[in-house]
């Protein structure tokens, strides 16, 4: 290792033992090996005698020790980026250095020279680690993509090469503003002040710094990478150590010591790089000079990807992601351990999204949409496969797929769907209560129901294997035609269908015309009043899900809590009986939804903060065509709108949608008590409505969260209609026997889905 004096200041070159090699040109033409130089006892490299052009990320060792090849496959090449070289000089005409060597300083220069001749190859050498591009010539650089600015500080003297303390401030402060990285592959045994106040000064104005650590086997670093262990330094001072083919700290080099907490190793043995012979000679070099680059290509890399990092965050992420050696944690030989590129691409800690409004959402904890089948197909659709920008604990941010948080599809047909509605319509046998047919109905969720036949519905729950209580309802007639009714866990049997009650009719309760709206208000308590004025009945009344959260676990199942979700619907209803067989209604309401829209729900991300209102009217007629036997049907029309959260959701805005059903039901077809029913019911489907979307995109420059406001239409791209037909018959006194089949089409209202069909028989019996 040579030291050369100049001004009284002891400069060490950090030196290093060399093969030089010519490699093939493009054409293929076989190279010649130049020259080999011993350097002084420094460890030999592997010699390297010819280039193929597939085989030059052989001679670029580094790349796979370091994981580089994970940020080149993300488009991340260190594009944009400058790196500060300072050192002999860089032979700017090197194949290596086309079209990525700025104009620089030789400061050893009277005519400011720009710094492009390299006086001993050593500059050259530690360019090309850094940024030498990839062309399947030679080799290439870390940050192949960034470019180079050359400060030469070193000069020729009578015994030889050697640089100042103020030669070397002089660089530090050139490059200071034309540079957010600076390599420095130099060092000397003293303290040198004025390299310290440059370096002081670089700091304060945001220059990151990647600094050799010597080679003499010490425990500390040498200076200027010493400086490192400053307070001053901030964070933005690196000292390098080199490290050899398996990872271990090379003989040669110094040791973390007291900068153990900015120190990082890198490869330092046998690297191949551009040197100063000729224009496409290469050399192999060892030392920490060439372990210093690879940390500022790796510095580059992470720079290019996120532009805004200042130098501390950049050298946070190399700290942070670097691979633990020696012993664990960040000790006294490896520092924080061997860079790792890998894992500086990929996020450091928790990850956050970031709404418009400023609230941070755990990734973690992301959380779900899922959306009724009125704006499912198209809220499904605009937000699946959506990606957002996420923040790590270092500010960097990444994108994020959520659309596997979406419920791309409607719940498919189950076995409690296609029993569950014709199994309570047998059991829904009224309890009269008095002379003007006031009527009381309880319905207990039980996997083993007893008591009284037509009051009690055998119904298995698989959520829960205790009885629970589905819901009641009482309607009160009184004797001026007055009526008054009260209902609990959804059960409405006072508006609509359900409500009407023409003489020899059978009941009406089947899942097809029951009113559509009713279902956003879950496990609804509901009270109404009605009266007769003029051949006209009046009825008005309203439901709540206030108590939606303990029906809902009553029956095992989960529900968000009243403050997380709100629904209270009140109607208006006005209806005309034309003879004894025919009535005819017409209705509106209010629905007003907090947390959810039109059943939509969402948590995390995707949560519905927000209130909507939906305006709704409807028709609805009933007709007695024979005793037992009636035709009914409804239409409704809604009208939605309403702001919603501070999610990725942020307004759905101007729906319209409609549901309709018609059904036939016919009581005592076979035997007495039996009941078959066809219908054919469409849901609540928009037919126009926006969502607008307001997402993170992405960083800009200056590190602050861009968001991306996409609006995109809900209106259904097909049209769910549910056909059924139920047969049930009682069997002796306590059984029933029941066949049921369902179609499905376009389930949700998405065209895209498949058609479903099910078929279902069951026997119940009582014990």
């Amino acid at each position: 290792m040579r030291r050369h004096r100049h001004q009284g200041i002891t400069i060490l070159f950090v030196g290093c033992a060399l093969f030089v090699a010519q490699p093939r040109d493009a054409a293929g033409q076989q190279a010649s090996l130049l020259s080999y130089e011993n350097g002084n006892g420094l460890l030999p490299g592997t010699l390297a005698t010819t280039v193929e052009l597939a085989a030059e990320r052989q001679w670029t060792n580094a790349v796979d020790r370091i994981g580089a090849q994970s940020a080149y496959d993300r488009g991340v090449t260190g594009r944009g980026v400058v790196v500060g070289v300072i050192d002999t000089g860089v032979r700017g005409t090197h194949y290596e250095f086309s079209g990525r060597i700025r104009a620089g300083l030789d400061v050893t220069s009277p005519v400011r020279a720009p710094g492009t001749t390299d006086i001993a190859g050593h500059g050259s050498h530690v360019a090309g680690l850094v940024a030498g591009k990839r062309d399947g010539i030679g080799m290439h650089g870390i940050a192949y993509g960034a470019t180079i600015l050359p400060v030469q500080v070193f000069s020729r003297y009578a015994n030889g090469l050697g640089a100042s303390d103020a030669s070397v401030a002089s660089g530090i402060r050139y490059a200071i503003g034309r540079a957010p990285i600076v390599n420095l592959s130099l060092g000397a045994n003293v303290v040198l002040p004025e390299t310290g106040a440059a370096l002081q000064a670089g700091v304060r104005a945001g220059t990151l710094y990647t600094i050799a650590a010597g080679n003499q086997g010490l425990r500390d670093p040498s200076w200027p990478a010493r400086y490192a262990r400053e307070a001053w330094a901030n964070g933005q001072i690196i000292a390098v150590g080199a490290v050899d083919a398996n990872n271990r700290i090379a003989s040669f080099s110094n040791r973390a010591g007291d900068a153990r907490n900015a120190f990082l190793v890198a490869p330092g043995t046998s690297l191949m790089s551009a040197y100063n012979r000729a224009d496409n000679v290469y050399a192999s070099m060892s030392g920490t000079s060439m372990a210093a680059p690879v940390v500022a290509g790796a510095a580059a890399l992470v720079k290019s990807r996120w532009m805004y990092l200042t130098a501390q965050q950049t050298a946070g992420v190399l700290f942070r992601t670097a691979t633990d050696l020696g012993a664990p944690g960040v000790d006294e030989i490896y520092g924080w351990g061997l860079v790792n590129v890998e894992r500086a691409m990929q996020p450091v800690g928790t990850l956050g999204i970031q709404t418009a409004n400023g609230r941070i959402v755990s990734v973690a904890n992301v959380g779900t949409a899922s959306f009724g089948t009125a704006t499912g197909a198209g809220a499904s659709a605009a937000l699946r496969g959506a990606s957002v920008a996420a923040v790590d604990e270092t500010n960097r941010d990444f994108q994020v797929s959520v659309g596997g948080a979406v419920q791309s599809r409607p719940a498919p047909l189950a076995i409690e769907q296609v029993f569950g509605t014709s199994d309570r319509a047998i059991a829904y046998s009224e309890r009269v209560l008095d002379r003007n047919g006031s009527k009381f109905v309880a319905a207990i969720d039980t996997p083993n129901a007893t008591g009284t036949a037509g009051m009690f519905l055998g119904y298995e729950n698989r959520a829960k294997p205790e009885s629970a209580m589905l819901g009641a309802a009482v309607v009160k007639k009184f004797d001026d035609g007055t009526e008054a009714a009260f209902g609990t866990g959804g059960m409405n049997l006072f508006f609509g269908l359900a409500g009407t009650d023409l003489p020899g009719a059978p009941p009406l309760a089947m899942q097809g015309l029951s009113n559509p709206v009713m279902t956003l208000v879950p496990y609804a308590s509901s009270a109404g009043a009605a009266r007769s004025i003029g051949g006209l009945k009046v009825k008005f009344g309203f439901a709540s899900a206030a108590v939606a959260g303990a029906l809902a676990g009553q029956q095992g199942l989960q529900a968000m809590s009243a403050a997380e979700r709100s629904a209270t619907i009140a109607m208006l209803e006005v209806s005309r009986r034309f003879g004894a067989d025919l009535e005819v209604g017409v209705g509106v309401g209010a629905l007003a939804e907090r947390g959810a829209h039109l059943g939509s729900v969402g948590t995390g991300l995707f949560a519905l903060n927000g209130s909507t209102r939906t305006t709704t009217w409807s028709a609805h007629a009933a007709w007695r065509i024979a005793d037992g036997l009636a035709l009914a049907g409804h239409y409704t029309i809604a009208v939605t709108s309403g702001a919603l959260g501070d999610g990725l959701i942020a307004q759905v805005s101007a729906v319209r949608s409609d549901a309709f059903g018609l059904g036939l039901v016919q009581s005592d077809v076979i035997r007495a008590g039996d009941r078959l029913s066809v219908s054919a019911s469409q849901p609540l489907r928009a037919t126009a409505g926006d969502m607008t979307v307001v997402a993170p995109a992405g960083m800009n420059g200056a590190g602050e969260m861009q968001f991306a406001t996409t609006t995109g239409s809900v209106a259904a791209s097909g049209r769910e209609l549910l056909t059924e037909l139920n047969y049930s018959t009682p069997v002796g006194k306590a059984d029933a026997l029941g066949v049921s089949v369902v179609r499905r089409q376009s389930p949700g209202n998405d065209a895209a889905q498949a058609n479903e069909h099910a078929v279902g028989v069951r026997y119940q019996r009582r014990f």
